[in-house]
């Protein structure tokens, strides 16, 4: 924190990878949240036979749920974020010959 607002910075090795500036504890809040349950969905992700479907549909369902189980308001907007990641990323199922 610096003066009235809060830096979230994640780094690796070192190297600052992002860095975003809030104001609003709330909005901190839930990007904090938002990466433990990414962790937690990928997590589930793995251990699911998810077989020919694109992973984020796993991944995407239990992250709006978790963050759901916190705030309902969550919930709503990470469904609008991962709507827009879709209109630019569609999922890609593939079919039983590994076909798309």
């Amino acid at each position: 924190m610096h003066g009235d607002v809060y830096h979230y910075v994640s780094t690796e090795r070192g190297y600052e990878i992002f860095r975003k500036v809030i104001n609003d504890e709330c909005e901190l809040f839930f990007m904090i949240f938002q990466r433990i349950t990414r962790t937690m969905s990928g997590d589930d992700e793995l251990k699911s036979k998810g077989g020919h479907r694109d992973c984020r549909r796993i991944i995407f369902s239990r992250m709006t749920e978790l963050l759901g189980m916190v705030d309902s308001d969550w919930e709503l907007k990470q469904k609008e974020i991962f709507e827009q990641v879709l209109i630019v990323a569609p999922f890609e199922d593939e079919d039983e010959e590994g076909g798309r």
